[in-house]
């Protein structure tokens, strides 16, 4: 069995949220904001059951949604938020049965999700960038390609163009956004458990965290591929983007949907199900603020000014 080398990236982001653990394992992030307009700018009272929202997300955006529901609680009065960060069909779920009042996935609906009538509002879109160092002469890559590389079927990086030498891959942690969303979209999973990959980074492997020490490792490693998330600056002194499929990662080609490592980020919900307070904050999330914020916090805005 052809072998491939694998570097385990771990990155731990703390949110500054109190977390709490249900019997069942599963993180609660209660966040509750408390704001104090002005008696010229204070708006209607808001009825005891419409200050609190429930939303069940995935982790790989939940930066997003803290971010946005900060600015949101900002320029009203006193509301409680519960967000429950969960796997995409778990979240669809939890959407449907009202567990939540809405959800929040980073893919497309399946067909038998969409049999659950659930309506959806798009927010913004995750996207991947595929880099390689600077002195790499490939600059294209099919999925197929790119999939096989990350399978171990192609080991060399003469087999996609490029020089007479063994490609070097580098793998985030299992649980990571950005891995779930890479082989999600090319079809791979490597299902490794904590003890493995002790055993794997006790030999020659090293643990590096955030996607600024993954671009490290690829200056450092003329003969590498990584995936980083796309709102990520790359240092394009020593490292580039390749392209997927013959499309460049940029805000066209994103938001058409043309460059393939691409998810489009939902909230879904039952309509009937949503308070006029939920109503409100999907409506800020897709207004020009809201989606300032999206963009600020590592995704890919629905709309992209190119005057900017």
């Amino acid at each position: 069995m052809k072998k491939i080398l694998l570097a385990f990236i771990f990155a731990v982001l703390v949110a500054g949220c109190d977390y709490n653990r249900l019997a069942n394992g599963i993180p609660i992030v209660t966040v509750i904001f408390n704001s104090a307009p002005s008696s010229t700018d204070r708006p209607t009272q808001i009825p005891d059951e419409d200050r609190k929202i429930i939303i069940s997300g995935s982790p790989s955006i939940e930066k997003v949604v803290h971010a946005t529901l900060e600015e949101f609680t900002g320029q009203n009065s006193r509301l409680d938020f519960i967000y429950k960060p969960k796997g995409s069909s778990t979240c669809v779920l939890d959407a449907h049965k009202a567990t939540a009042q809405m959800g929040a996935v980073s893919r497309e609906l399946k067909p038998d999700e969409v049999e659950l009538g659930l309506e959806k509002t798009l927010i913004g879109y995750d996207a991947i960038a595929v880099v390689v160092n600077n002195e790499n002469r490939v600059d294209n890559i099919s999925t197929e390609q790119l999939k096989e590389i990350y399978t171990g079927e192609i080991i060399n990086w003469s087999e996609v163009g490029g020089p007479d030498e063994d490609i070097i891959v580098f793998l985030r942690e299992y649980g990571s956004g950005t891995r779930g969303t890479f082989e999600r979209i090319l079809g791979v999973e490597y299902e490794v458990s904590y003890d493995e990959i002790n055993k794997l980074i006790s030999s020659d492997l090293r643990i590096y965290e955030g996607s600024g020490s993954v671009q490290g490792q690829v200056y450092y490693h003329p003969y590498s591929v990584a995936y980083v998330s796309a709102y990520y600056p790359l240092h394009d002194n020593y490292i580039k983007s390749l392209d997927i499929n013959g499309y460049a990662l940029n805000y066209e080609n994103v938001q058409r949907q043309s460059y393939p490592l691409v998810s489009p980020v939902y909230f879904i919900y039952h309509k009937d199900k949503l308070t006029q307070t939920a109503v409100n904050y999907i409506n800020f999330v897709i207004s020009a603020e809201g989606q300032q914020i999206v963009e600020h916090k590592g995704l890919i805005p629905i709309e992209h000014d190119k005057n900017k």
